[in-house]
């Protein structure tokens, strides 16, 4: 699957953005709380192929997920495959038998909110441990992902290029970081 999405920083009110979203039509559908541990490869570097690693925990479930590289900045579009696995924890021993290390741990509570057109279409408030608040913009349709953007953006968004992981890793190495 390819994903595509923007990602921005709120430097608003979150609230003020989920008021905004439901008068755009968009409702809240779910929250879920992710874990999510990223790895490192033993032989290589996945920083330089611009490639992540991951294993999710979601409300009692897990997913093993490989990102691609990222094909475009603005837009951030990459491949992304994703397993669902019901043994996580036997997952996370083969890694570490093969030489994968826990490079970081990225905590967040999820708010998905769907509009009543598009199915794939997704708004997504995320909470980010130790980072705050950001809001992703997913679906298919790029020119509608820009839509939802420019009208929220007045309300204290800003897109951001890096990953979850970059800021954690980012704050980890500037010792903001609590250990994991």
């Amino acid at each position: 699957m390819i994903e595509k999405e923007v990602k921005a920083k709120i430097n608003g009110k979150p609230e003020i953005i989920v008021k905004k979203l439901h008068e755009l039509g968009f409702k809240l559908s779910g929250i879920k709380h992710q874990v999510d541990v990223y790895y490192s490869h033993p032989c290589f570097n996945f920083k330089e192929r611009d490639v992540a690693l991951r294993l999710r925990y979601e409300n009692g479930e897990a997913f093993l997920t490989y990102k691609g590289p990222r094909l475009s900045e603005q837009i951030k579009i990459r491949e992304e495959i994703e397993a669902k696995t019901c043994e996580p924890d036997k997952i996370h021993e083969i890694l570490k038998h093969l030489g994968f290390r826990i490079l970081a741990v990225v905590r967040k509570e999820r708010k998905e909110f769907a509009g009543q057109g598009d199915k794939k279409l997704k708004v997504l408030l995320d909470y980010i441990e130790d980072l705050g608040y950001f809001l992703e913009i997913e679906g298919e349709n790029e020119r509608q992902i820009y839509e939802i953007y420019n009208k929220l953006e007045k309300y204290g968004l800003r897109i951001v290029q890096k990953t979850y992981l970059e800021m954690i890793l980012k704050k980890e190495n500037e010792g903001y970081v609590k250990d994991l």
